[in-house]
């Protein structure tokens, strides 16, 4: 990828942590009586085209990002850990979709990797990389999607680093 490509792709983790930007701005202006309309509307908007142009039916979970130039835009194949475990905990997923996400993101013996699969020749970082911060939030999005199985996994990860 170029810069230009990347400057122009759509995340996932950072279009969830807009999404739900966007709620908290909501619940001020509800709590200071100002219209919370404007954020609400552009909340719900985001939440739908997240969940149209990021979502993955094939590989039951969100694909790291959109890349590439307007008109050319590719999903990535990959996953995202810590945007798959936001788009629950935040409610961008749908419960049956939070279920889906919960088994099908691919885990690894030594916890969830950042992105997955891995990036053939580059150096380690987010490519092979297990991040005990990005862990605790999957370990969060399993306890909330109700995967016990997963979670108590998740936990081993944690304890095993510590």
């Amino acid at each position: 990828m170029q810069p230009t490509d990347i400057y122009q792709s759509q995340c996932l983790g950072t279009n969830v942590v807009y999404y739900q930007t966007y709620q908290i701005l909501s619940y001020m202006a509800e709590a200071m009586g100002e219209d919370q309309g404007r954020f609400g509307a552009l909340a719900a908007e985001l939440k739908e085209s997240i969940n149209q142009h990021l979502w993955s039916e094939d590989k039951g979970y969100y694909g790291q990002y959109l890349y590439g130039q307007p008109g050319g835009y590719m999903l990535s194949d990959r996953s995202e850990a810590l945007g798959e475990a936001l788009a629950i905990i935040y409610g961008v997923a749908s419960a049956e979709r939070r279920q889906t996400i919960s088994v099908n993101t691919p885990v690894l013996d030594y916890g969830i990797p950042c992105i997955y699969p891995q990036i053939p020749n580059i150096s380690p970082y987010h490519n092979e990389g297990i991040w005990p911060f990005v862990q605790a939030y999957w370990n969060w999005a399993q306890a909330k999607a109700g995967n016990e199985k997963g979670l108590e996994h998740g936990l081993a990860a944690l304890y095993r680093a510590a």
